[in-house]
């Protein structure tokens, strides 16, 4: 009987070490603390008002909507941040998360990219179908 007892008292023990544990764990930081929104950095081969960037403006837009504000694209700046012809390699370097430039200033760093220009098909064609 005394044994018994005794590994009760060892269980309840544990049983209230674990929970201080936990609540040790639990208390360091809020429960329903609202999620720090992931950032991208891009930067652009053309100025911040070059209408080249138009697209990059509403892509912004549209990745913060659809991830309900969870992922933002952040602007790091144009050609005076990173030179055109050297953000392939800025974002293989980790510098910059997003390159946004055209395809014809990085064909000797992605000559795979050379290769749309003669497609056919429109871009949201050649995506659906795989390509």
């Amino acid at each position: 009987m005394a044994k018994r007892k005794r590994s009760w008292i060892r269980a309840g023990f544990f049983g209230v070490f674990l929970w201080g544990v936990l609540a040790m764990a639990v208390g360091s930081e809020p429960l329903l603390a609202a999620e720090k929104p992931l950032t991208l950095k891009a930067v652009s081969a053309w100025a911040q008002n070059n209408k080249m960037n138009d697209a990059f403006w509403m892509l912004q837009k549209k990745v913060k909507e659809r991830s309900n504000g969870r992922l933002e694209i952040v602007w790091g700046g144009g050609p005076e941040a990173i030179p055109s012809f050297q953000l392939v390699q800025a974002v293989r370097n980790g510098v910059v998360d997003l390159g946004w430039t055209a395809h014809t200033y990085n064909v000797a760093q992605l000559p795979v990219v050379e290769g749309a220009k003669l497609s056919r098909l429109t871009p949201s064609e050649d995506r659906e179908k795989g390509v």
